[in-house]
């Protein structure tokens, strides 16, 4: 069996894996209003070559009205791109655009943001020393009247505080109890010391695959503010086709409870089913409170064509046995008080 001897982190929490497991946070993640994408390879030749697409897709004339108001760099390795609106030229006609901008007394501005960190600081993000962030949503009204560079300084200034609170992250590295912050993909965001606690943080489904268990892929993810009355586990119904496929190869609920995990209140349910390659398990146990965790285990391929798919690698006893050993490592990543 599997021993869970390394610890996977994402977001606030971690969960426990094996020491061959393939890791992978899912992208985007969202930290405050903040949507943030992984380039895991990109390196100094990606960094600058996506900021050039920024500016270049928003030149004169613009996109949609838009374009590229200032580019600079706010530190060695961090770079914002501004987008502003466009000047409407009296002589043309845009009805709309200018009934909005005056109804909303000014012009959007937003940008986009680049950070790459450099060569990693330890041998552990050694393979990581190539990535870039991109940082998406920095948003503002510029008012009529209000001189535009006072507004981008501030801007910058803010920005720079923000993207120097990330630093590279390896694959098993749990930052320490002192470190209070989110995992992202190949990095860590310090939180900021503001006295607010944690930040809104929302990931799609991070994912770990182990050589040893061929077919089996396990999907973690927090999503906050998602958790409603009517929406738990044992409420959803799944779609017809999948109701239809499953009726077709006689799916047994192996459990449906509830069940507690580490002090979080949660439902349960294991079903597996016989398909034309063999057995086939599906684990599942999503958190009733916010934020909503879940946690997806899938014991053999189970989609695509039929001559790609596989059994699962384990009898179901078996299976069982790794996912009660698995489970129960969900929590969320230990910090000292819960304000900074």
């Amino acid at each position: 069996m599997l021993i869970f001897d390394r610890a996977f982190c994402f977001g606030y929490h971690q969960i426990a894996v094996s020491a061959d497991a393939t890791l992978n946070v899912g992208q985007p993640v969202t930290y405050d209003n903040f949507v943030i994408s992984t380039h895991p390879n990109a390196g100094r030749p990606g960094y600058q070559r996506l900021i050039k697409e920024k500016e270049n897709f928003y030149a004169a004339p613009g996109v949609d009205g838009q374009l590229t108001r200032d580019s600079r760099e706010l530190f060695a390795g961090a770079h914002s791109v501004v987008i502003g609106q466009a000047p409407i030229p009296e002589d043309k006609i845009y009805d709309t655009p200018r009934a909005i901008r005056k109804e909303m007394g000014g012009d959007d501005y937003y940008s986009t943001m680049f950070l790459y960190p450099g060569p990693a600081s330890t041998p552990d993000q050694y393979r990581n020393q190539f990535v870039v962030w991109r940082i998406d949503d920095s948003m503002f009204l510029l008012k009529f009247g209000e001189d535009e560079t006072t507004r981008l300084n501030t801007l910058y200034q803010n920005q720079t505080a923000l993207l120097k609170r990330f630093r590279p992250r390896g694959d098993f590295e749990v930052p320490g109890p002192d470190q209070h912050g989110v995992c992202i993909d190949d990095g860590f965001i310090a939180d900021a010391n503001d006295g607010k606690g944690e930040h809104f943080f929302k990931t799609p489904f991070a994912s770990a695959t182990f050589p040893t268990l061929p077919g089996v892929r396990l999907h973690v993810s927090v999503n906050v503010g998602s958790v409603r009355e009517g929406d738990y586990l044992f409420d959803r119904k799944p779609p017809g086709f999948v109701v239809a496929l499953f009726d077709a190869f006689k799916l047994r609920t192996l459990r449906k409870a509830e069940r507690n995990i580490n002090g979080v209140a949660g439902q349960e349910l294991l079903t597996a089913w016989k398909s034309e390659v063999g057995e086939q398990f599906l684990f599942v146990w999503e958190s009733t409170e916010n934020p909503r965790l879940a946690v997806r285990m899938e014991w053999g391929k189970q989609q695509g064509a039929p001559e790609r798919q596989t059994a699962s690698p384990l009898n179901e006893k078996d299976a069982l046995a790794v996912w009660d050993a698995l489970l129960p490592t969900l929590k969320r990543r230990p910090v000292q008080g819960a304000a900074l």
